[in-house]
């Protein structure tokens, strides 16, 4: 990409998002005024770049501005990488400690979509319990799709008691764990297994993989650090983009896991 092309797309904040706006369609100057909460002064300059390289056009007989088409490919491109650079950014420590070695790299690229999800860190006295609102969230929900690579006695109390409610359960243990449950949590995982709304498989990958839960509501990712541990630290999410991407991801595993 030219350096001038790029320094107009990356350089400024605002041009980033009036791009950004406008991929939403034509908007007036007024629109755009109020989507910044300023006046025009200060929007002049940057839409003038953008004019002045093609990346914006303009009627000449009103104030509606909209995306050229090499301004609409360049902007639904740049979208994507704004996201996920965002969502490192906003707890890069944590990031970039994590094990992904698991997660397909069509996923990996797409990591934006998960961008306005909240990070869970408890407290101490709380590590072994999980969140409140997305267990509220999960105990109303029709039909959840999770992969536990980790025993956490919970989750079998709620799927469990899910299972005796009929809801469509989608679950994959780790060997380990479905090992445990069959020994020591019969009369819990006794309800999964009858249900006939339930289906359950085996993960035996050796490759460390991730923590997921996810239903028509709500969103969770348990990822491990480099060294193979799990701090207790989840990312969650509400919104569609983050549970699409989240079903996504189970699909990956559970094509890749054996029904019990």
């Amino acid at each position: 990409m030219d350096s001038e092309l790029s320094d107009t797309i990356w350089i400024s904040d605002k041009r980033k998002r009036i791009l950004s706006l406008l991929l939403t369609g034509p908007k007036t100057s007024n629109e755009i005024k109020q989507e910044f909460g300023c006046s025009w002064r200060p929007l002049i300059s940057p839409m003038k770049k953008l004019k002045e390289e093609g990346l914006v056009v303009q009627n000449d007989d009103d104030h509606v501005y909209r995306l050229s088409y090499i301004g609409k490919a360049l902007t639904e491109n740049m979208i994507p990488l704004i996201k996920i650079v965002d969502l490192f950014e906003s707890d890069y420590h944590y990031w970039k400690s994590r094990d992904f070695d698991s997660i397909p790299l069509n996923l990996l690229t797409r990591m934006g979509e998960i961008g306005d999800c909240e990070m869970l860190d408890p407290a101490l006295d709380r590590i072994f319990e999980l969140d409140e609102e997305f267990v509220n969230e999960l105990c109303n929900c029709q039909h959840i799709n999770a992969m536990l690579p980790f025993f956490h006695p919970e989750y079998i109390n709620i799927f469990s008691r899910l299972a005796s409610n009929g809801t469509k359960l989608n679950l994959i243990f780790k060997d380990c764990v479905l090992n445990r449950l069959e020994e020591e949590y019969t009369d819990k995982f006794e309800p999964i297994k009858q249900s006939e709304d339930s289906n359950i498989f085996v993960n035996t990958s050796k490759r460390q993989v991730p923590g997921i839960v996810v239903s028509e509501k709500a969103f969770l990712l348990s990822l491990f650090d480099k060294n193979g541990n799990y701090d207790h630290k989840d990312v969650v999410g509400y919104d569609q983009r983050s549970i699409r991407w989240g079903n996504d991801l189970f699909s990956h595993f559970i094509s890749n896991s054996s029904k019990v």
